[in-house]
C-alpha cells in the first residue's frame, strides 16, 4: 500500500480532519527546511501541534516511514527517486489537483515554521520555491478533465517534487 493510502486509511480510521497530502508535504518540508538540524523533538512538537495531540502508534509508525523514505530518496546519493503523496493514477484530475494544492500548502507551513520564507530565505532558489509552491497552494477550484488539464497537473507535480528535493539540497549545501 502507498503512503498517501496509510495516512488516508489512518486520519479516517481515526477521525482526523486534515488532507493526507498536506500532512506529508508538512513532514517532507520539515525535512528540507531545517537542513540537518531536524530533531525528532522538533518534529513531535509540529507533530502534535497539527493534529492537536500525539499521534497514534499506527500513524507514528507512517511518521517514521515517511522520514526514512524522505532521508532515501531526497538524499545524496537517492537518484532523485523522491515522490510525492497523492492519489492514486486511478482517481479524478480534479483529486489530483486538490492534493498537490494540500500537499505544497503543508510544505510551505512547515518551511516557514522552520524560519523558510518566500520574503527571508537568503538562497534565491528557495525564496522561488516556496513563492511558488504556496501559489500552487492556492488553487482550489473545480478542475475539468481535459488533456491539457492533465498535462498542466504533471507539470506542476513534477516542479513540486523537484522543488522539495532542490530546497531539501540547497539546505544542506556547505557555505564556503
Amino acid at each position: 500500500m502507498e503512503i498517501y493510502e496509510k495516512i488516508k486509511e489512518i486520519f479516517e480510521a481515526q477521525g482526523i480532519r486534515r488532507h493526507c497530502s498536506e500532512f506529508h508535504g508538512m513532514i517532507i518540508g520539515m525535512m528540507s527546511s531545517n537542513g540537518l538540524n531536524l530533531t525528532s523533538d522538533d518534529l513531535n512538537v509540529w507533530i502534535e501541534a497539527y493534529l492537536g495531540g500525539p499521534p497514534s502508534p499506527e500513524l507514528a509508525s507512517v511518521i517514521k516511514a515517511v522520514l526514512e523514505q524522505g532521508e532515501e530518496s531526497l538524499g545524496e546519493y537517492s537518484n532523485f527517486e523522491f515522490d510525492l503523496a497523492l492519489p492514486s493514477d486511478e482517481s479524478q484530475l480534479h483529486e489530483h489537483v486538490i492534493a498537490l494544492s494540500a500537499w505544497c500548502a503543508g510544505f510551505v507551513a512547515a518551511a516557514e515554521k522552520s524560519g523558510l520564507s518566500s520574503e527571508s530565505s537568503e538562497n534565491p532558489m528557495i525564496r522561488e520555491t516556496i513563492q511558488d509552491f504556496r501559489r500552487i497552494s492556492e488553487i482550489s477550484e473545480d478542475i475539468g478533465e481535459s488533456e491539457e488539464n492533465e498535462s498542466d497537473y504533471t507539470q506542476l507535480r513534477e516542479f513540486a517534487r523537484v522543488g522539495a528535493l532542490t530546497v531539501y539540497c540547497e539546505t544542506r549545501t556547505k557555505k564556503i
